[in-house]
């Protein structure tokens, strides 16, 4: 991710009429660059000349982007940012490895290999509810093409799910409590973001959704976790299908 990142990441979502509640850390600008084939890679931080030939390539077409928006487009070359990643790249010059392949020769080593997502199934830019999702790929099969391992190496996909149901930033959430509950159950939960501290959304537990993710991730176990956040709660409700139309669906 660099400055250029963003600063557009910012930009764009105080432009939207309707706001996604990104975190503005540049992250989906980030991806664009990476499929649009125009990403600065760990390696250009390793070399001077690779990283300066990288940003007058692209570096044009991200100050004008940035201009038009109404944002600095000197944040894409300012040298006190290419200084500091030049140094990140220093560092971890002797780290940079194919990941693929270290990964598969320790499972051909017999060695235990643990994938940890750090996002919910919901957030998938694919199966996620659009728009509101992040820019990433997040259900357990995107791990194999990620990390370049074949998906017949993996033994076990553990669902780690909570006994109620929570969201940082915008977007639908039928079973969301907007009242005293669900502040409750955010203070005693500790729901903030970990990456903004932004208070998390609480409702009630959603098995339509846990249904779906189930299906999307192929789990061989679930982890249920902080059921204690529900201690005192009486009645305790679950969500087993919503009505559309007149329709039950679930």
């Amino acid at each position: 991710i660099m400055p250029y990142h963003i600063e557009l990441d910012g930009l764009r979502e105080k432009a939207r009429t309707e706001k996604i509640g990104t975190t503005n850390r540049g992250i989906g600008f980030a991806y664009v660059d990476k499929i649009a084939r125009e990403e600065v890679q760990m390696g250009d931080l390793t070399d001077p000349a690779l990283l300066e030939a990288k940003l007058k390539e692209i570096g044009p077409a991200k100050e004008k982007a940035i201009a038009d928006m109404g944002g600095d487009p000197t944040v894409v070359r300012y040298a006190p940012y290419i200084d500091e990643y030049l140094e990140i790249g220093k560092r971890l010059k002797d780290r940079v490895a194919d990941v693929s392949r270290e990964i598969n020769i320790a499972l051909t080593e017999d060695r235990s290999v643990l994938a940890e997502g750090a996002q919910g199934a919901f957030l998938d830019v694919i199966h996620g509810t659009q728009k509101f999702v992040t820019s990433s790929f997040t259900t357990a099969g995107s791990a194999c093409a990620n990390l370049g391992v074949g998906p017949v190496m993996v033994d076990n996909v553990v669902g780690v799910i909570k006994a109620y149901i929570t969201r940082v930033g915008e977007g639908p959430m039928p079973t969301e409590l907007k009242d005293d509950l669900g502040v409750m159950m955010r203070e005693k939960g500790a729901e903030y973001g970990t990456t903004t501290g932004r208070a998390r959304r609480c409702g009630w537990f959603d098995a339509v959704l846990a249904l779906k993710s189930v299906h999307l991730n192929g789990y061989t176990e679930l982890a249920l976790t902080k059921l204690d956040v529900l201690t005192g709660i009486n009645p305790i409700k679950i969500c087993v299908g919503y009505e559309f139309d007149g329709e039950t669906i679930g």
